[in-house]
This record gives structure tokens, sequence and C-alpha cells, in this order.
């Protein structure tokens, strides 16, 4: 059963929205701090224990398990806690690469290895970002920077794995076209991906 298409749900999101004039869509801003996000949470709560009395399951919700938020100063929320800690600790491993990377002046593709370690902390940003703060922009900011990360990553294990590219003609054609490529191949999925969200129905629409 969706709990998202469900009586319970549906009928508690409405009333969050009449009660503090919330978004229709889930992904918008005000759904993620202040009186929005703790009705919708408190919705989340009443339907898992509602399930669990009447089906014995646990639901998602927007394809994700149910999860205590952490409130923070300010009114903001730190909404997938464990998520946000490994993004971190993921961001911190990859920050201290490039501070590594910066120091060895001798280092074989230095300027390749720093870009690849700028776009990996680029990356966790973006995810620590989406942990905290789940909404449609920081939803793409995280889907794109990981494919960002994955592109960057095979075009460095290829240079790392074939430095004999070096010393050929085709080689050095290649190093030298390939990442305007690789950009041009992300470009190209960003566009496609926002065509294909924009075209597709909203699935964090209020029911």
């Amino acid at each position: 059963m969706d709990d998202c298409r469900s009586i319970w749900y549906a009928q508690c999101a409405r009333n969050c929205r009449q009660q503090f004039n919330c978004s229709a869509g889930f992904g918008t801003f005000d759904w993620v701090h202040g009186d929005c996000f703790w009705c919708r949470h408190n919705c989340m709560w009443d339907v898992v224990e509602k399930f669990e009395s009447n089906f014995g399951t646990v639901p998602q919700f927007h394809g994700k398990w149910p999860f205590l938020a952490v409130p923070l100063p300010f009114g903001l929320i730190i909404q997938e806690p464990a998520s946000l800690l490994f993004s971190l600790l993921n961001l911190l491993s990859v920050f201290k690469m490039l501070q590594m990377f910066k120091k060895i002046q001798n280092l074989p593709n230095r300027g390749l290895w720093i870009t690849y370690a700028h776009v990996g902390v680029a990356t966790w940003i973006a995810s620590s970002v989406f942990h905290m703060f789940d909404c449609d922009v920081t939803e793409k900011l995280d889907y794109f920077g990981a494919f960002a990360f994955v592109l960057s990553a095979f075009y460095v294990s290829i240079i790392f794995t074939l430095p004999q590219l070096e010393y050929s003609r085709t080689g050095r054609i290649f190093r030298k076209t390939a990442p305007y490529a690789f950009v041009l191949k992300f470009l190209y999925h960003v566009r496609s991906m926002m065509i294909l969200c924009e075209n597709q129905p909203k699935n964090r629409q209020i029911p």
C-alpha cells in the first residue's frame, strides 16, 4: 500500500497546508523547515503507527523510510542525521585528499587530481545539504553532483591506468579532448533529466 496515496497521509497533509499555508508540492522549501515540516513530520509518524497496527508493516514516504529529524537553532532542521553524518565524513576525506594533492608539487597529473578532488568536495557538500533540506532543488544538486563525480572518477581512472596515453599522438589528443566530451555529456544529461522532470507528473504533490 502506497503511504503517500493513503487517506490518512493525504488528509493530514491537507490539514497542514490549510493550517500553515504550505505549498501544494512537498518539493518546495517551506516543507523543509518550520511549522510545515514539523506538521508533515508528525503526519508521517501518525501514519506509521496506523500502518503498523492495521497492516503490520512500516511504509516508506516519498521513497524513504521514516526518520527522526533533529531541530537546530534558527528554525533549521536536519532531516536525515545519519545520512548527513556519512556525507560530512566523505566530505572531510575528500577535502583531506585535496589538501594532500596541493602539497605534492611533483605529483604526476597534479592539475587533474586537484580538479577531481574539487569536484568531490562540491559533490559531498551538495549531498550534505540534501540530507539536511530534502526539496526539489537540493535533490537535483545531489543527483547531478554525484553524476559529475562519477564521470570525473571514470576519466581519472583512464588516465591513471593508461599512462602510456601520454606517449602517443592519439593518446595526447584523447587527453586533451576527452574532458570536453565528458563536460558535454554531463550538460546533455542535466538537460535531458530536467526535461524529463518537467514532463512527468509531480510525485511529491499533495494528493
